[in-house]
């Protein structure tokens, strides 16, 4: 209303670009009237406006869009990337309300992750971290330790969810320690298994990405063992009959029959069998070729059981490479023919 009403009285400053969306004459007349304001509490309380007010419409948006699917007209509120400059002017105005600091921030640091976009995440995330320490006071001072306090009680899932986010985005930007450090306070904390997957795929991940093969095969067995999806004793026994079910099945089951497989959605599901295929790839470089095939032919198992999703291509073509060198040349190639079709 008091924009409005300010372009009501004198046109020559804004021009009205949409319903709700105005835009200056000149970037010195939007610098002029940004000057106005004084600084301190009042521009603060205005940059939090702004920013809250740019989520509201951002979320009115995607209602509207949901709503209204064949309506072809967009706008700015259209693009996600909204939501960082909606951020960046919460974050710049002093708050005391952590809880909405540490979900805000938490929401798009995980946002900029889906995007590759590595430092905003971190950046993001961090801010999301320190308004999550204040959660609890602890003696009169804000507890600024990395994970110590009862936040993982008290706001469990979220806390789950910044830890998790971070430990993946510090790993990922070769900051090995702190990445390190995030993901066994995590582990340490998390209350069951099915939680700590994730985690623990991201550490094998980040320690084959830096060499450390025999530390990562070590790590990821270990977890494939406690999670009940690789054997802890009688390996070759149980490899001899797996590989037995494993030929059956590729040998009984057509192409279409393949691709006609249920999609695996359930996120658990995937990072169990994404953290098998870790296994599969770390047992090739150790080398350790039981393992190998025992791990490969655990991942054959759990897409026969429960079907297939974007990462059935890696089973495939391990399958294709061990049949090949048993020398099953027409199988190697047929599984090789499946990889080109979309499968997750």
């Amino acid at each position: 209303q008091e924009l409005q009403a300010i372009i009501n009285d004198d046109e020559s400053f804004l021009m009205k670009k949409s319903n709700y969306s105005y835009s200056f004459v000149h970037d010195r007349v939007q610098y002029a009237a940004y000057e106005l304001i004084p600084y301190g509490e009042d521009r603060n309380r205005l940059r939090s406006r702004i920013g809250k007010r740019i989520i509201e419409l951002w979320k009115e948006e995607q209602q509207h869009q949901h709503n209204d699917d064949d309506n072809e007209q967009h706008s700015i509120m259209d693009d996600d990337a909204i939501l960082f400059v909606a951020a960046d002017h919460i974050n710049s105005a002093p708050s005391k309300d952590y809880m909405y600091l540490t979900v805000l921030n938490l929401a798009i640091g995980e946002l900029a992750l889906e995007k590759a976009a590595l430092s905003a995440a971190s950046l993001y995330l961090q801010k999301a971290h320190r308004a999550w320490c204040k959660l609890t006071i602890l003696d009169g001072q804000s507890n600024l330790a990395l994970g110590e306090g009862s936040q993982w009680k008290e706001h469990y899932d979220l806390t789950l969810r910044l830890f998790r986010a971070r430990s993946k985005v510090e790993l990922a930007l070769g900051k090995t320690t702190l990445g390190q450090e995030l993901c066994q306070l995590l582990l340490s904390n998390a209350k069951t298994f099915s939680d700590k997957i994730p985690t623990f795929l991201a550490l094998a991940v980040s320690l084959g990405k830096h060499n450390q093969h025999v530390d990562a095969f070590a790590f990821a067995k270990a977890a494939c063992v406690q999670e009940g999806t690789f054997p802890r004793r009688f390996v070759v026994f149980k490899l001899l009959r797996d590989i037995g079910i494993v030929k059956r099945f590729f040998r009984d089951t057509s192409d279409e029959e393949i691709l006609n497989m249920p999609r695996v959605t359930d996120a658990e599901r995937t990072h169990s069998m994404r953290l098998l295929q870790e296994l599969t790839i770390r047992a090739s470089l150790v080398p350790n070729t039981s393992v190998y095939i025992a791990s490969f032919c655990k991942s054959a198992r759990l897409m026969m059981k429960h079907g297939i999703n974007k990462d059935t291509p890696f089973i495939l073509a391990t399958n294709a490479l061990l049949t090949a060198s048993g020398g099953d040349h027409e199988m190697g190639i047929r599984l090789l023919n499946l990889l080109p079709h979309k499968m997750g």
